[in-house]
């Protein structure tokens, strides 16, 4: 989208201006600069409708594992991008991309260096002689493999490598059987819609760790609340609750607990359970 048809360059690009006090319309300007035109994303990144199987066995370029220092802003350049090719498309989906934590300053930077009149990012990282200059949006490009690459890596491969080894152990056929159904699911599902989203948590062999128990607490204190016969009786708290009552009971032989404020919840939880457990 050019910008010319919504505003004056010469008024707000490279004038001194700052993201946070320039008006909605361009930022919404300078937002497009940023989004990867949808033929062109079809070619480099995995498509919204392709199956988690098949986006685990997408090809996304490397991540640099070391690089020199180099000052983030000097990725940035006021040179005008080249026009894209299929060469160059070929190089987007081949050279390594820059590190994590440069490409997040990049993302931080991306919309005042728009603003102070940058045109177009250089892969310099992999070399200052570079000579190629791709339109803006390839920090999204960047972000984009970083965060898939990170699903990957985090759950998705390690997942999938974990049912390969149960489908191919003999201890249990029915592990086995379980293993083949999950990974043909794999094959049917979308990667990229809510429900695989959430559920990406759960892949893997640590999936009853961290906030994922509370997740499943939650789950848990639904199907209670939902059945009057155990909503009476049954209360279903989330983790945070129990380094809470270890605290109050260290601290039982004091007056603590009967003075301090932040154990009045825990008072009341008790004495509403005792209640209950008198009406039954």
């Amino acid at each position: 989208m050019s910008t010319d048809t919504l505003f004056t360059n010469a008024e707000w690009l490279s004038a001194g201006n700052k993201w946070g006090d320039i008006p909605a319309h361009v930022k919404h300007a300078g937002k497009q600069e940023f989004l990867i035109p949808g033929p062109i994303r079809a070619e480099i990144l995995p498509s919204y409708r392709i199956s988690v199987q098949e986006m685990l066995a997408f090809n996304l370029p490397n991540q640099t594992v070391t690089v020199n220092v180099i000052d983030p802003v000097n990725f940035f350049s006021r040179h005008a991008a080249d026009r894209i090719s299929e060469a160059s498309l070929m190089r987007l989906r081949r050279l390594s991309d820059s590190t994590a934590s440069v490409v997040g300053k990049l993302v931080e930077m991306r919309k005042q260096a728009w603003l102070d009149g940058n045109k177009s990012l250089r892969y310099i990282h992999l070399s200052n002689t570079v000579t190629s200059y791709f339109p803006l949006w390839l920090v999204s490009f960047w972000e984009a493999v970083l965060d898939l690459g990170k699903m990957c890596a985090n759950r998705g491969l390690p997942a999938n490598e974990w049912l390969n080894a149960e489908i191919r152990q003999r201890r249990s056929a029915e592990r086995r059987q379980l293993a083949g159904d999950a990974r043909a699911f794999l094959a049917a599902l979308p990667w990229d819609v809510e429900m695989v989203r959430t559920l990406w948590r759960f892949l893997g062999p640590h999936f009853t760790t961290g906030s994922q128990q509370d997740t499943m607490l939650d789950m848990l204190g639904d199907r209670i609340a939902a059945r009057p016969d155990l909503a009476g009786w049954l209360h279903v708290k989330s983790l945070a609750l129990s380094p809470k009552i270890m605290e109050a009971a260290t601290g039982h032989e004091t007056d603590k607990y009967e003075t301090d404020q932040t154990f009045r919840y825990i008072e009341n939880l008790v004495e509403t359970l005792r209640a209950t457990r008198n009406l039954c």
